[in-house]
Order: C-alpha cells, then sequence, then structure tokens
C-alpha cells in the first residue's frame, strides 16, 4: 500500500535530510567526548607594507591630522595674501576677460611669500653657496634652522602643558601665566644665586618649574573645591603674572644698572642652557628637553596609572569617580604637572 500522508518523505532519504541538518547545526566544529572543539580559522594572508602604510595614512592618526593641518594652513595663508593685497585683488576685478593675470599675480605673490618664509626659517639656498665659494661661514647656512629651533622649544613646552591639561578635560590657557611665573623664579635664580656650574643650571630649571606648577596648582585647587571654571581663572592669572613681572623687573637688585629701560639683569652663564652650535648659533640645549618631555608626557598618559585617571577624568568625571578616582586630586595634579611643563 502506498503511504497516504502528503507529509511523509521516503525512508530512504529521512536519515541523509537528517545528517544534513546536524551537519549544518555542528558548522564547523568537531566532538572530543562531550566538548564541542571549533576549528581553528584558516590563516589570512597578510597585508602588504604598502597596504598597511596606505590604511594608517588615511586613519584618523596624529600624521595624517598634522598633514592636513598644515596643508590648510598653507590655503588658509594663501587666501589672506591674496584678499589682503590690493593690487593682486583688483585683477580680480576682470578675471572673466583676462584671467591669466589674476593666477599669475596671485601666484607670484604667494610663492614668493612662502618661499621667504622658507629661507627665513629652514634653509637658505644662497646662503649655502656662499659657504661653498667662500663668502660666509657654515654658521649662515644653520643660523635659520637654529632660529627656528631656538622659539620652537618653549612653544612645544607650553603647547604640551595646553594638550595635557585637555587630555584631563580641562582648558588650560594660563600656560602663558604659568610660563612668565616660570620665567621670573628661573631669571630670580640664574643671577642672584651664586651657584657652581651644573648645579646652578639644575636650580634655575627646578625653579621654573616650581613657579609654572605653583601658578597652575591656584585653578587647580579652585577647579576641583569650588567649581569655578578654569578659563576664567587662568585668564586673569595672566595678567596678573604679566603685570607682577612689569612692576618687579624695574626694581633695585632686578633691573640692570645700566639701563634705564625695563631689562633685568643678565642671567650668569652657568645658568644658561649649553649651546648646540657655538656661540654664533643661539639654538640650545632646550629643544633636546622639549623632545624629551614630549617623550615623557606620551608616557605618562599611555602607560602609567596616573595617566589612566586622567584621560579617564578627562572623559567621563562622573563615571571617573563611580570608579573609585578621586577626581579633585586628578584636576589638581593635571594643573600642577601642565604648570610644571609651562615653567
Amino acid at each position: 500500500m502506498s503511504d497516504s500522508n502528503p507529509q511523509s518523505g521516503s525512508p530512504d532519504k529521512e536519515p541523509a535530510s537528517e545528517a544534513q541538518a546536524a551537519q549544518n547545526a555542528l558548522g564547523n566544529t568537531e566532538r572530543a567526548g562531550t566538548t564541542t572543539v571549533p576549528k581553528a580559522p584558516e590563516s589570512q594572508p597578510k597585508p602588504s607594507l604598502g597596504r598597511l602604510f596606505l590604511d594608517n595614512l588615511w586613519a584618523a592618526n596624529t600624521f595624517t591630522v598634522t598633514l592636513l593641518s598644515l596643508v590648510l594652513a598653507v590655503v588658509v595663508g594663501a587666501v589672506l595674501m591674496i584678499i589682503s593685497d590690493p593690487d593682486v585683488l583688483h585683477t580680480y576685478s576682470y578675471i572673466t576677460a583676462r584671467p591669466s593675470d589674476a593666477f599669475t599675480a596671485s601666484w607670484t605673490l604667494v610663492s614668493e611669500a612662502y618661499a621667504n618664509l622658507f629661507k627665513g626659517s629652514v634653509f637658505d639656498p644662497q646662503a649655502f653657496s656662499g659657504w661653498v665659494n667662500g663668502a660666509n661661514g657654515w654658521q649662515a647656512v644653520l643660523a635659520p634652522i637654529s632660529e627656528t629651533l631656538t622659539y620652537t622649544a618653549p612653544l612645544a613646552f607650553t603647547g604640551l602643558a595646553v594638550a595635557l591639561a585637555f587630555r584631563g578635560g580641562l582648558f588650560n590657557i594660563g600656560a602663558q601665566g604659568q610660563a612668565t611665573v616660570g620665567v621670573i623664579l628661573a631669571a630670580l635664580a640664574g643671577f642672584l644665586l651664586p651657584l657652581p656650574p651644573g648645579l646652578h643650571l639644575l636650580v634655575a630649571v627646578l625653579a621654573g618649574a616650581l613657579g609654572g606648577a605653583v601658578w597652575g596648582f591656584i585653578p587647580g585647587i579652585l577647579k576641583a573645591r569650588t567649581g569655578a571654571h578654569e578659563v576664567i581663572i587662568t585668564i586673569m592669572l595672566n595678567y596678573i603674572a604679566t603685570y607682577f613681572l612689569t612692576w618687579l623687573i624695574v626694581q633695585k637688585g632686578v633691573q640692570d644698572p645700566g639701563r634705564p629701560d625695563a631689562i633685568s639683569k643678565s642671567v650668569d652663564s652657568s645658568a644658561e642652557l649649553p649651546r648646540l652650535l657655538g656661540d654664533n648659533l643661539r639654538v640650545h640645549a632646550g629643544i633636546l628637553l622639549a623632545v624629551l618631555a614630549t617623550w615623557a608626557v606620551a608616557w605618562l598618559l599611555n602607560r602609567s596609572t596616573l595617566g589612566f585617571e586622567l584621560r579617564a577624568v578627562g572623559a567621563n568625571p562622573d563615571a571617573a569617580r563611580t570608579a573609585g578616582i578621586s577626581v579633585t586630586r586628578t584636576f589638581v595634579l593635571i594643573m600642577v604637572f601642565s604648570g610644571i611643563l609651562s615653567g
């Protein structure tokens, strides 16, 4: 007799379909006793070095952000130069008639400006030619980059100070004031304390760091204890530091006795940072300290427990407090470390 149930399948096909369903359910697993052991995934081919470079280049990393910032700065600077030059701007009034005039004038203006900027800050080909021909010494070749590195050192320290505070959720607008107080204490230690070389330099540097730390502690403790906004406090402290320096520099014992204007005494040579390229070029070991400080800040933020607490408080103070982190202590430490870098 034939099977009258339409839902029942052939007896020969039923075991096969059950086995197939069991295989689909298990997937790529194997039975070992009662434990299901997954198979090891097949090894994927490693991406090439060029592919990794392109992926990292267009990712949101520091290199890409810095590169795009430089490009944007160049473009914005070119636009500002064009619109601020009356002669070049006049050529755009008839750009539909003679567009080449506007493009040529703009290119001449912008290219000359950036070329002169490069010559004055990095490398001057004429100075190099003069050194080869014997018209000037090698110091003239390195003079532009020497001046750039000299001005870069304090900017790097204050930039690190602002960046460190920002990672902790604070806007340290008072780096200028902290640097000013650091300058005051470092200079006083530099020409008032009769100390031997080496020790004198160390004391002067530590005095500058101490001045910045004190000036950073004030907004830090006020922010932590009273909730006062650090931007307002640091801006006011900037003015206080500036006016204090203006008053102090003309006081007896501080002002240079041979000068009628507001100039302090010169710092003793034993308290000066050593120059890297001789006495004729101003670049000094401060740029090396800036590089070391950059590494130290990166280690502090990414490798230390304190850095983790700083980043946690900066991301979410309430969650950090719930996790047992002292937000009050962290706010104070952020501003103190930021002040040390500025000073």
